[in-house]
C-alpha cells in the first residue's frame, strides 16, 4: 500500500507541477524580464521558472496564514534543503522522503517565530500544531518505527492470497491524524504541497 501511495504521490505532483507550469501566463512574464511577483509579500521577487512558486497563485485566508506560508515559501526557496526538494519536483521522483525532512528543517528553523505567531492567533496555533502532529508522525511512519502492519509476513502473505491484510490500529489513526494535519497546512498555507 506504501508503494501505491507513493506512486500516487510522484503522479500527482508531476500533474500539478505541469498545472502550474501553464497557469499565470508565466512565459509572458519571462520575456519581460524573466521574475514574476509573488503577492504573499509586498515587493517579493522570485525567478518563474522556481518550481515552488510556479502555481496558480493562492491567498492565505488569514494574517497568521500568510506569515507562516511567507516563511514556507523562503525556506524552501532559500535553504539547503528546500533546494534539494525542488530538484527532485524536477526530476519528478517521488518527494515524500525529502519533504518530510524539509518539513521537520523548517519547524525546527523557524520554531520560534511559529510559536510566536500561535500564541497571538488561533489560526496560527492550529497551523503549528498541525505541523507538529504532520512531522512526528511522517517520521515515524518513513522511518518505519510505525509500520503498516503488525506481522509484515502474514500481511504479505494475506497479499499474495488474495486477502485484505490487517493493518496496524495505531498506524491507521496515525495515519488519520496525519491527513487531518496535513488538511489544516493545506487550508492556512496555499504553498505548501501535495505530498502523501
Amino acid at each position: 500500500m506504501g508503494k501505491i501511495r507513493a506512486a500516487l504521490c510522484v503522479a500527482l505532483i508531476v500533474s500539478l507541477t505541469g498545472i502550474g507550469a501553464c497557469a499565470g501566463n508565466t512565459a509572458d512574464r519571462e520575456k519581460q524580464g524573466g521574475e514574476t511577483s509573488v503577492s504573499r509579500e509586498p515587493n517579493v521577487k522570485r525567478k518563474a521558472k522556481d518550481p515552488f512558486l510556479v502555481m496558480p497563485e493562492k491567498h492565505a485566508p488569514n494574517k497568521a496564514c500568510a506569515k507562516i506560508d511567507a516563511m514556507l515559501s523562503d525556506f524552501v526557496s532559500g535553504s539547503a534543503i528546500g533546494k534539494e526538494y525542488r530538484a527532485f519536483i524536477e526530476k519528478g521522483t517521488d518527494t515524500r522522503e525529502i519533504w518530510s525532512k524539509a518539513a521537520r528543517e523548517f519547524l525546527r528553523q523557524y520554531g520560534e517565530k511559529l510559536k510566536h505567531i500561535a500564541e497571538a492567533d488561533k489560526n496560527g496555533a492550529s497551523a503549528l500544531h498541525a505541523l507538529r502532529v504532520y512531522t512526528e508522525i511522517d517520521e515515524k511512519i518513513i522511518s518505519g518505527k510505525l509500520p503498516e502492519f503488525e506481522d509484515g509476513a502474514k500481511a504479505e502473505e494475506d497479499i499474495k492470497q488474495g486477502r485484505e491484510p490487517q493493518q496496524n490500529p495505531q498506524y491507521v489513526k496515525a495515519v488519520a491524524d496525519q491527513d487531518s494535519a496535513r488538511a489544516t497546512l493545506t487550508r492556512c498555507l496555499p504553498h505548501w504541497p501535495v505530498v502523501f
